[in-house]
C-alpha cells in the first residue's frame, strides 16, 4: 500500500499513518461547535495540511528527502486538548445560563405567589 512498509521502514510508515490520523482528527474536531472562529479555522487548515502531507508521503513520495517534524506529532495533541477544553467550557457556560434562567423563573413565580397571597388577605 504505497510507501507503507512496517518491516523495513517502520518509522517512516508510522509517521505517515500518524499524519493521516492527526489530520482526520483535527478536521473532525474542527467541525465541533463551541469554538472560536480562529480555533475552528486553525483546526481545519492544519488538519487538511497534515492529511494531505501524510497522503502524499504514503502514495506520492518516490524517495529522496522528506521533512520529519516533531511538531506534526505534538501540535495535534495540543490543538485537540484545546478544542476539548473549549468545548467543555461552552457546555459549562450553557449549563450555568440554564441554571440562572431557572432561578430567575423561580424567583418570579415566588414573587407572583407572594403578591397573590397579599392581595387575597387584605386584612393584615
Amino acid at each position: 500500500m504505497g510507501n507503507l512498509d512496517f518491516t523495513s521502514n517502520a518509522g517512516f510508515s508510522w509517521y505517515c499513518v500518524l499524519l493521516v490520523i492527526d489530520g482526520l482528527t483535527m478536521i473532525v474536531l474542527g467541525r465541533l461547535r463551541g469554538q472560536s472562529r480562529s480555533g475552528l479555522t486553525l483546526n481545519l487548515v492544519l488538519g487538511i495540511v497534515f492529511l494531505c502531507y501524510g497522503l502524499y508521503l504514503t502514495f506520492g513520495f518516490r524517495g529522496g528527502h522528506y521533512f520529519v517534524s516533531y511538531w506534526a506529532l505534538i501540535l495535534p495533541v495540543v490543538l485537540i486538548t484545546r478544542t476539548i477544553r473549549s468545548s467543555n467550557g461552552e457546555k459549562v457556560r450553557r449549563r450555568e445560563a440554564a441554571k440562572r434562567a431557572r432561578y430567575a423563573e423561580l424567583q418570579e413565580a415566588q414573587e407572583a405567589h407572594a403578591a397573590e397571597v397579599e392581595y387575597r388577605s387584605p386584612g393584615k
